[in-house]
Parts: structure tokens; C-alpha cells; sequence
């Protein structure tokens, strides 16, 4: 039987399999927390921004 997967969930996991970005995510994983929230907060930023454009 096929198991069902939430919308996205595939695609999340295809990305994972991506060595670049499984190399930026542990880069950034290894770092000082201070520097990690940082860099994640630009990242969810710059994200966001992309998104709103896409629905404009």
C-alpha cells in the first residue's frame, strides 16, 4: 500500500539529498549560536521576501 505524505514532504526530502545544501546546513549547524540565529534570521527574511514576490 502507498503511504501518503503531507503536501511538501517530498520535496523537503529531495532537498535533503542535496549535498550542497546538507553542506551549508552543517556549516551553519557548527557555528556559535549567535552567528547561527543571524544567519537564520536573513535566511527566513530573504525567503519570506521571495515568496511575497511570487504572489504579487
Amino acid at each position: 500500500m502507498a503511504k501518503l505524505h503531507p503536501v511538501g514532504e517530498t520535496e523537503d526530502r529531495e532537498l535533503l539529498k542535496d549535498p550542497s545544501m546538507l553542506k551549508r546546513l552543517n556549516d551553519i549547524a557548527k557555528f556559535p549560536d549567535q552567528d547561527k540565529a543571524c544567519i537564520l534570521y536573513a535566511l527566513d527574511a530573504m525567503i519570506n521576501n521571495v515568496k511575497l514576490k511570487a504572489i504579487q
